[in-house]
């Protein structure tokens, strides 16, 4: 048995019988619980954005809003299923071991759809860069069934548990191949923005402190649980790296929709007294003189957070 998986280190280790740690079980209720308050709060302000009538003809947001509802649904089984492993029995440990595996790699995978969406668009449709974006999605979707072919729950009659048996090879291959997305959407962005767009623009400033942060705690978080896939001190520490990966990918996943609602909010509380449109007439933003704009700089809020943009522009003039 390995150790890719914190199920499969506990149930590896005959000494802990097949049980937490006082310890590991704090941490892990404590990230876990973080983590389902997360992805809820991210769930309740798309389908809010989604059923918004200013957003509902914008195409581009639908797909990202569906992707985002995916990610956090499957979130949220991939939690329940580990925190109520203990519950599982003999007759549906494999069944329910299963789609716990599978909403983990959906959870995954829309993660790194949404980064590579963005990165798509923020390259102007570049057919190139499709291209390199449809490798590595077949390439994470092939790491993604290969695992729920080898990886396998399995009832141990001795600690009355069901064990998670991960396959050592799919396990660090589909770790891999999301370090692979993250990296290349993080270079495409900051190569474009060195290259394409100035600095001096606030959109553009915004975009690129989001990407860099997004990918280092990303990037950073993957690294930890190869590590600890590979040589863990102990238990808590590989329960650690796993649990806070969920937590993190929860984060960045719904990173732009729940800033952008905050400052959408803070905005129209700034501004509401102020602000009148009596002629009827459809507002437009504002373009500064000689500077080409992003093609995309936040599909959040190119869909549906212009009034706020039209404001702060407003009040800079």
């Amino acid at each position: 048995m390995n150790t890719l998986h914190p199920i499969s280190n506990v149930t590896a280790r005959a000494d802990m019988g097949g049980q937490m740690t006082r310890q590991t079980f704090i941490h892990s209720s404590i990230v876990y619980g973080l983590s389902l308050e997360v992805a809820v709060h991210g769930l309740i302000t798309v389908l809010l954005r989604l059923s918004a009538s200013n957003i509902r003809d914008a195409k581009k947001f639908k797909l990202l809003g569906i992707i985002l509802v995916i990610g956090n649904v499957s979130a949220i089984g991939y939690i329940l299923s580990v925190v109520y492993r203990g519950n599982f029995t003999e007759s549906n440990c494999v069944v329910l071991s299963f789609l716990g595996n599978l909403f983990s790699h959906v959870f995954y995978m829309s993660f790194d759809v949404m980064i590579l969406y963005k990165c798509y668009h923020l390259t102007n449709r570049n057919k190139y860069a499709l291209y390199c974006i449809f490798l590595i999605l077949i390439n994470r979707t092939g790491w993604m069934v290969a695992d729920l072919r080898q990886t396998y729950g399995l009832w141990i009659p001795d600690f009355s548990f069901c064990g998670y048996i991960q396959d050592p090879i799919t396990g660090p291959g589909s770790n891999f191949s999301d370090i692979i997305s993250d990296c290349f959407a993080t270079l495409t962005a900051l190569v474009l923005t060195l290259l394409r767009y100035s600095l001096s623009s606030k959109y553009i400033q915004v975009m690129v402190i989001r990407t860099i942060m997004r990918s280092i705690f990303v990037v950073a978080v993957n690294i930890l649980v190869v590590i600890m896939n590979v040589n863990p001190p102990n238990a808590f520490w590989h329960y650690f790296a796993w649990n806070l990966r969920v937590y993190v990918l929860l984060r960045m996943l719904n990173l732009d929709i729940l800033l952008d609602f905050a400052s959408d909010k803070r905005a129209s509380e700034d501004s509401s007294p102020k602000v009148s449109n009596d002629s009827g007439q459809r507002l437009s933003v504002p373009k500064t003189h000689g500077e080409k704009q992003p093609f995309i700089v936040s599909e959040i809020s190119a869909s549906f957070n212009n009034r706020t943009l039209i404001r702060k522009e407003s009040r800079q003039q």
